[in-house]
């Protein structure tokens, strides 16, 4: 479970260094293969917040993700390339929201179903 941690954490890494871009500001990425994007947010709400993202923003990116020829990947596609069991597209997207909530999915689900995505939301147990 340790490595799994320690690849975790660079895959988290290559997505944060990719969320200026998303979010429109302009730089050089250099791909690199094998690397696999995730995308964790807090939220998904009209208004903006320090948890949330706006629901136009999340559809911009989420466009952009699209218009760059990235596919969507589910976690049991991530857990089946982590043991050798299935092999990912070049440019894979994991999308997770940390603590959904019924905003997020109400918002979320059409944007994504829209362009033939998914995404993972990881529930709160105490919130069920």
């Amino acid at each position: 479970m340790i490595a799994f941690r320690n690849i975790k954490s660079k895959l988290i890494l290559t997505a944060i260094c990719l969320l200026p871009y998303l979010l429109g500001y302009t730089f050089t990425y250099a791909e690199e293969p094998g690397k696999i994007l995730i995308l964790m947010y807090g939220g998904i709400d009209k208004r903006p917040s320090n948890r949330n993202v706006t629901v136009g923003s999340f559809k911009k990116q989420i466009s952009l993700l699209k218009e760059n020829g990235y596919k969507s990947i589910s976690l049991q596609d991530l857990f089946d390339f982590y043991y050798g069991n299935k092999t990912l597209p070049e440019k894979s997207v994991l999308i997770t929201f940390d603590t959904s909530k019924k905003d997020s999915y109400r918002y979320v689900d059409p944007i994504i179903k829209e362009v033939g995505y998914n995404a993972v939301m990881f529930l709160m147990p105490e919130k069920i």
